[in-house]
């Protein structure tokens, strides 16, 4: 495995996709949605404006633009910011996610938006995602728009025909959403002030103490020993490193132990003790506590809840 922290993290990204919809809109027209979680729209064809609360001002979203939601909330796409807008509930219930406005208007527009809702691990949305932007759009022009355009595309019709092996194709192509925006994100001309663990890898001491963590994942590490590692004094290094990450260097590497358990206990053939001693645990106890503290369930449970979540 790469001793990049970041490729590390999205090796591991636990993405699972549902096609939230597609929306087919005409003349003047304005819907509201409520997301819950993780959510990526592509513009197909025509154009339309974004509004949120967490944008300094409307976006105007044109073909081959995309934009992901990074957070719970609600947003609107439109024509004219000056609509009222309806609710995505009687869009997609009364109109099949059609929307015929006033055809022919000036302020009227097409637009065919495909969208995507995307659940990940909780720790993949703590560590990862709550580094991005409530909001993050990647225009049309950029390679990342081309790429997540034909991601999401393909994915529409992966969930629309299933074919054999389309449940691995659907999480691979939700994966890889993610990973197109995190990268795209993660470009020092794009996302200059990034914070979290995104903004860590930028810089060099902090990033060096994150290598040393993943690359020995298992050993005991000491806040001393990893301040040392980067020459920086103790306090130094843990201030800097809270102040990046926004947690401890040592629940860092909680963290990322419990996540790459979590990885391994999707699988049935590795037995629990093997799992313990690769994240740096000797007996099963003290790893069922270091897990159940992390996910809240003992790592048992948490492999037949995955068990379970397998099964047609």
């Amino acid at each position: 495995m790469s001793n990049d922290p970041l490729s590390q993290w999205l090796m591991m990204l636990a993405a699972h996709c549902s096609l939230s919809g597609s929306l087919q809109a005409s003349g003047e027209w304005a819907v509201t949605f409520e997301t819950e979680t993780t959510k990526i729209n592509v513009v197909a064809e025509g154009e339309a404006w974004l509004v949120h609360g967490d944008l300094p001002a409307p976006i105007r979203l044109r073909e081959g633009d995309g934009f992901m939601l990074t957070r719970a909330g609600t947003y609107a796409l439109c024509s004219d910011i000056s609509l009222t807008p309806l609710p995505a509930e009687e869009v997609f219930i009364d109109h099949r996610g059609v929307i015929e406005g006033v055809p022919g208007t000036p302020r009227g527009s097409q637009c065919y938006m495909v969208g995507c809702a995307l659940t990940l691990d909780a720790i993949d949305v703590e560590l990862l995602t709550s580094a991005l932007p409530p909001v993050v759009v990647v225009h049309g022009e950029d390679a990342s728009a081309a790429s997540m355009r034909w991601l999401i595309m393909r994915l529409r019709d992966e969930l629309d025909s299933p074919e054999p092996g389309a449940d691995a194709s659907q999480a691979m192509l939700a994966q890889m959403l993610c990973v197109e925006t995190i990268r795209y994100w993660c470009r020092p001309a794009i996302g200059p002030t990034c914070a979290g663990f995104l903004g860590a890898l930028r810089d060099d001491r902090i990033a060096a103490a994150l290598r040393a963590m993943h690359d020995d994942v298992a050993r005991p590490w000491r806040v001393e020993e990893l301040a040392s590692r980067v020459a920086m004094s103790r306090s130094a290094f843990a201030a800097r490193f809270k102040q990046l990450t926004g947690i401890a260097p040592l629940e860092y590497l909680l963290r990322w132990r419990m996540r790459m358990a979590a990885h391994a206990l999707q699988g049935r053939e590795t037995p629990m003790q093997r799992i313990a001693e690769a994240v740096g645990y000797q007996s099963d106890s003290a790893f069922s506590l270091a897990f159940k503290r992390v996910y809240g369930v003992a790592p048992s449970a948490y492999r037949r809840r995955e068990d379970t979540a397998d099964q047609p």
